[in-house]
């Protein structure tokens, strides 16, 4: 499957406004949204044969809003460079955009000020509004903007990915050798990102090589995973199986030890 980046670069024409999320159950800082659009405009602009910039800062077709880090939300004032850029027409790009971060903190009042903008935009402008927050959208916003979230892929594309499995690898190692499986599964029911907690728990298999009999079942156990995931069974029914393998771990290094 490829990244939310790769394919909206690859279009030929964008939805006015695009309301980004983050995955869910990684939070993401400006730095990481950056980064994200960084590689969405420089694939964007290989993609049409564009000129390329080392830095997308410096395209004069690019507009970045930023919340002062003082500020609880944004002012109205923050806003006002966006009402004389969307007035001028691109200048190397096919399109310009409008990159919004924390856009959580946007408030009512200015939402209204950007709907006609949002509504019938100019010079093809296309606004990115980067959200941490699941916070619901006013109904008029909320029908004239493409809620997108991020995938798997694209924090792998960030570096987030293996943030995100030695998170879990601690996790792992920290799980009590005598914890039951009720407890286990209570564990795992709150994970907020299954699939990468099972990508560090199968790294932990791969980087033993005491546990070739249990390797050999990985193949089997991912296709029993996806179908589990695909019909929506319970969580607790993986974390059974999961914990089956964790337990087969243990026993095997008593048994060398």
């Amino acid at each position: 499957m490829k990244s939310l980046s790769k394919l909206l670069s690859s279009r030929e024409h964008f939805s006015p406004v695009y309301y980004i999320q983050n995955f869910k159950g990684i939070h993401l800082d400006n730095a990481m949204y950056e980064k994200w659009f960084s590689l969405f405009f420089s694939d964007y602009l290989k993609h049409h044969s564009l000129k390329h910039y080392n830095d997308f800062k410096n395209s004069p077709d690019i507009l970045l809003i930023k919340k002062d880090a003082d500020q609880k939300q944004f002012i109205t004032e923050d806003f006002s460079e966006v009402f004389r850029f969307q007035e001028t027409t691109p200048l190397n790009a096919n399109h310009k955009f409008c990159v919004i971060f924390e856009a959580e903190f946007i408030t009512d009042q200015i939402y209204n000020k950007l709907l006609k903008i949002f509504e019938e935009p100019s010079n093809n402008l296309t606004f990115f509004l980067f959200s941490n927050s699941s916070k619901t959208l006013i109904s008029t916003i909320e029908s004239r903007v493409t809620k997108l979230r991020l995938t798997l892929e694209d924090i792998s594309d960030l570096g987030f990915d293996a943030q995100v499995q030695n998170n879990f690898n601690e996790e792992l190692e920290n799980l009590d050798q005598e914890m039951t499986l009720l407890k286990f599964q209570d564990f795992y029911k709150n994970l907020n990102n299954e699939n990468a907690f099972l990508k560090s728990f199968l790294a932990k298999i791969s980087n033993h090589d005491d546990l070739e009999k249990l390797k050999k079942k990985v193949p089997d156990f991912l296709q029993w995973f996806q179908e589990s995931k695909n019909f929506n069974n319970a969580k607790s029914e993986r974390a059974f199986f999961i914990y089956q393998m964790l337990k087969a771990i243990q026993v095997n290094r008593k048994s060398l030890s």
